[in-house]
């Protein structure tokens, strides 16, 4: 029978389609519509808000609210946090009184969104489209018991002493298509071991190959992980190579991300960092697709090659984070970086090979500049030393090196005579320029 609209269809209809865009199952009394709308990711909208000088990003890269700086530092409290069907919202990764303090020193901020799954499991989301491939070992360690909700309405149990030893534990089904694997219980941690060529070990081809397990066709069939309660580090590779990865859930619950853990996850464009203190070494190394990574008042410093070799990286910004070698070479699309970086050394090739880098402000307490820092920025225009009160020690001229003849060193009118008649800068005077002449 035809349905016969009516003002409580009509209703039911509203209320599905905010159900639908808010990811939420939960009932909508009509008399809160305006709210629900409200509240609603990008202010209800159905397209990504536009950028602007402070923003808000959901777990999966989704901008949903911006502000200017001024409209920014008029708020009372944060926007909403969106909702969305099997996830809890653990809160934005800046409260409003560190956020507007970093807005007032920078102009500028990112904010994130935290979750974790609503029932604690970690999911692994996957896709098997071949046949002859549907029995893969499922690999993590376990301190304790772990149930494994395998997807297909069968479950088994995986025992471990430690979360250092990998355990196996293989499964077959029987058609191929979309699953997703349920991970419950006690603490559990993917790991890599030795011989594994630094390669994700989450699903392996059998139960003693240990090498080249980025080419293995169920490590491939990985597309998305939302993190438990369960899950607490991110291990050293731990999801390395995972080459169709696009979305990683991030938690307040992490409290260590070591080295290369996202490595050569080819796939995945957003990453909002944990609440942790320090970001492991190459923790995004050759992560090509990667946009934006975003970063909470806790982190106050990174390790080498952070984000070495992440092409599509556009814009960073960073709050009191101390910057270290190699942490955006090789970014080729990074136009923008809004910072106030802590480490008192320009570190040696920051920004070598940032092919889209036409400007960068020194932080006024910046004393050294190693070498490299800006070789192979083949649009650098201008760097700007106007906030400084002394001459920073250049250790080499290479740090200006390929890059286009016309780049201006912009610097204190007080301070260009010294400037240009010190060590290694001496070399670069056709270049050096005073702020009253630019």
């Amino acid at each position: 029978m035809a349905r016969t609209d009516t003002l409580g269809h009509f209703l039911t209809d509203v209320a599905d389609a905010i159900r639908t865009k808010g990811g939420t199952s939960a009932d909508i009394q009509a008399s809160s519509f305006d709210t629900a709308i409200a509240n609603l990711p990008g202010g209800g909208g159905t397209t990504e808000v536009e950028e602007k000088d402070v923003n808000f990003y959901d777990y999966d890269g989704k901008r949903l609210y911006s502000y200017t700086k001024t409209e920014f530092l008029a708020l009372s409290s944060l926007p909403n946090t969106p909702t969305h069907e099997g996830l809890t919202s653990q809160g934005w990764s800046w409260s409003l009184a560190d956020a507007q303090t970093s807005v007032t020193e920078l102009g500028e901020l990112d904010i994130g969104h935290y979750v974790i799954t609503s029932d604690g499991a970690t999911k692994i989301y996957f896709s098997f489209t071949d046949e002859y491939r549907l029995s893969p070992y499922l690999c993590f360690a376990v301190n304790g018991t772990a149930t494994i909700d395998w997807g297909d309405n069968t479950t088994s149990t995986a025992t471990g002493t430690d979360l250092t030893t990998l355990v196996k534990t293989q499964h077959t089904y029987a058609t191929t298509g979309d699953y997703v694997i349920s991970i419950s219980g006690d603490e559990i941690c993917f790991i890599t071991t030795s011989s594994s060529s630094n390669q994700s070990m989450i699903f392996t081809m059998d139960n003693t190959t240990t090498t080249n397990l980025y080419e293995n066709i169920y490590t491939n069939a990985i597309y998305k992980i939302e993190l438990g309660s369960n899950v607490t580090t991110l291990e050293g590779y731990g999801f390395a190579h995972l080459n169709s990865l696009k979305v990683l859930t991030t938690s307040k619950n992490i409290t260590s991300v070591q080295q290369q853990a996202l490595a050569y996850c080819t796939f995945l464009e957003f990453y909002l960092f944990p609440s942790v203190t320090t970001a492991g070494p190459a923790s995004f190394y050759e992560c090509r697709a990667l946009k934006r990574a975003l970063f909470s008042k806790t982190t106050t410093s990174t390790n080498s090659s952070l984000f070495n070799y992440c092409y599509s990286l556009e814009k960073i910004t960073t709050y009191n984070i101390a910057l270290k070698s190699s942490a955006f070479a090789n970014c080729y699309s990074l136009k923008k970086v809004v910072c106030n970086n802590t480490e008192n050394i320009l570190a040696s090739s920051l920004f070598n090979n940032c092919r889209s880098l036409a400007y960068y402000k020194v932080e006024s307490t910046t004393t050294r500049v190693r070498g490299a820092v800006f070789a192979g920025c083949l649009s650098l225009k201008l760097v700007d030393f106007t906030s400084l009160s002394d001459v920073p020690t250049l250790d080499n001229v290479n740090t200006f090196s390929n890059i286009p003849d016309d780049y201006i060193i912009l610097v204190p009118d007080d301070l260009y005579n010294s400037w240009i008649t010190t060590n290694n800068w001496s070399s670069l005077t056709s270049h050096i320029m005073k702020e009253s002449d630019y």
